[in-house]
């Protein structure tokens, strides 16, 4: 982890992109490893943070750590051989989030 890593920091700062692939089903942006205002270190810092402070939500067929902050979702993803390579955000405003705990549905 970077020394005095700050998060909201991080994302600030960053240029994100609009993903065009899912814009309609699941409209969001994103940063790709290195492409971003910042250091390597910092990226991989940011998915750590993510996944430290995150929680499990099912996305489509898969589970993914997300991170809630402010007025946004967070999450990482890898390429086919498993390396850290995009971070995600999306608004909350654009989803419904459906929360399971044991076998209670809360939305």
């Amino acid at each position: 982890m970077v020394d005095g890593f700050d998060f909201r920091e991080f994302v600030a700062r960053q240029q994100w992109v609009y993903a065009k692939t899912y814009a309609k089903r699941s409209p969001h942006q994103y940063i790709v490893r290195g492409k971003i205002n910042g250091t390597d270190e910092e990226f991989v810092a940011a998915a750590e943070y993510i996944k430290k402070h995150g929680f499990t939500v099912r996305l489509f067929r898969t589970n993914y750590t997300c991170l809630q902050m402010d007025k946004s979702f967070y999450w990482s993803m890898n390429d086919g051989d498993g390396k850290l390579l995009i971070i995600n955000r999306n608004d909350l405003n654009d989803y419904d989030v459906v929360l399971y705990v044991k076998d209670k549905q809360w939305q």
